[in-house]
């Protein structure tokens, strides 16, 4: 019998497993009555090729970046790039880097989160020097952050 595992490399099945995340994530904000696009914008790592936010709320000055992980790795590492990069280059009210997938409950992922959040609060207080693009930097899970954009909401319907 031939397994998926034996088809497709790792990198392979990371790219699908991240997709199907942001899809579901997206739907749970289509849910809200919003409408989720991708944003095309010149990355601090840009050459030929602009990069892409996985989630524009432009009603809302919200962009996020998901990051799905369901095993160790060094792809976990990159969340503090994912931070100074928005903090220059992805202009937006917030910027949220949302994490979802069992890597992220275990004890390696757990101390990861817990660094980029610390990270992300550091850069915010000195806006005039770290987030000239992204006002603000946040850190969350995806219920996070479903729970912080229906605050948002609330908050613009009540001005």
């Amino acid at each position: 019998m031939i397994e998926s595992s034996t088809l497709y490399s790792q990198g392979a099945r990371a790219n699908y497993s991240g997709s199907m995340n942001e899809m579901e994530v997206n739907e749970e904000l289509r849910a809200l009555e919003l409408s989720p696009a991708k944003r095309k914008y010149e990355s601090s790592w840009s050459t030929t090729r602009l990069s892409e936010v996985d989630c524009d709320l432009a009603e809302l000055g919200i962009c996020a970046e998901y990051k799905y992980q369901e095993v160790s790795g060094t792809a976990d590492q990159k969340g503090g790039t994912e931070l100074l990069n928005a903090a220059d280059k992805i202009e937006c009210d917030d910027y949220a880097l949302v994490f979802s997938g069992a890597h992220w409950e275990g004890a390696r992922g757990t101390k990861m989160f817990n660094f980029y959040k610390r990270q992300a609060a550091k850069l915010n207080k000195h806006p005039e020097t770290f987030c000239i693009a992204a006002k603000r930097l946040h850190v969350m899970t995806k219920p996070e952050f479903i729970e912080f954009v229906q605050k948002k909401i609330m908050d613009k319907e009540t001005k």
